[in-house]
């Protein structure tokens, strides 16, 4: 009889483990999934609000380059302002394209 038992709590507790499993999947599937987003208009803005800005909209892919020659990546981005930008504002991409700000220096 305590066999019985054994053998129905370890079912139990797989049981619960594969629910929690398929849930976890189901959920992160819906994080990785990739959507279409419209391209913001951006450009005379911070290059720092700019940035937290696509990554909040769910672009995931988003790069920064300097106009000037000496520095070639911005590191501190809020003293930088965003001068272009690819693909253009307005343009519908998914959620892993990479977008490109260009730079310019306060």
């Amino acid at each position: 009889m305590r066999r019985f038992w054994v053998v129905l709590g370890l079912i139990g507790v797989l049981g619960v483990a594969a629910v929690a499993v398929s849930g976890r999947l189901r959920v992160s599937s819906r994080l990785t999934e990739l959507r279409d987003i419209e391209v913001p208009t951006l450009k005379g803005i911070n290059a720092e609000i700019a940035h937290i800005e696509l990554k909040r909209m769910g672009l995931r892919n988003v790069h920064v380059g300097s106009t000037h020659k000496i520095v070639g990546v911005p590191i501190v981005l809020a003293n930088w302002t965003v001068v272009e930008m690819q693909p253009v504002a307005g343009t519908l991409v998914r959620s892993d394209t990479p977008i490109m700000l260009l730079v310019s220096k306060h």
